[in-house]
């Protein structure tokens, strides 16, 4: 089984909006969403989202299907987090939820 875990935790500051850069709109959907479709078009169905702790519940229910914890203050202590919820894959990927427009291939 492949793993992607997709850190968003961060707060994109440099971005400029007042939300955290994985929740700003793109093209109608949120920069997350877009990322984590990517991730499902390619086939990969186990997915950990990494969020700020007061954005999880919106987070997991904006992507069923994921698992959705809290990360850290620091981008190592939110990767942790994921690895941690991520079991035992055979494969695991680090996907940062700021690059969403990687091609499903990338990840297939």
């Amino acid at each position: 089984m492949t793993t992607v875990i997709i850190p968003a935790a961060g707060s994109g500051t440099r971005l400029g909006e007042p939300i955290p850069k994985a929740f700003v709109d793109l093209g109608g959907i949120t920069i997350l969403e877009r990322c984590v479709q990517g991730v499902l078009d390619a086939g990969i169905t186990s997915v950990v989202v990494v969020v700020p702790d007061d954005l999880r519940d919106a987070a997991q229910r904006m992507l069923p299907g994921t698992h959705v914890v809290t990360g850290g203050a620091h981008r190592t202590d939110s990767v942790r987090a994921g690895l941690v919820a991520s079991g035992d894959p055979d494969i695991l990927l680090v996907h940062d939820a700021a690059r969403p427009l990687t091609p499903p291939a990338v990840f297939a």
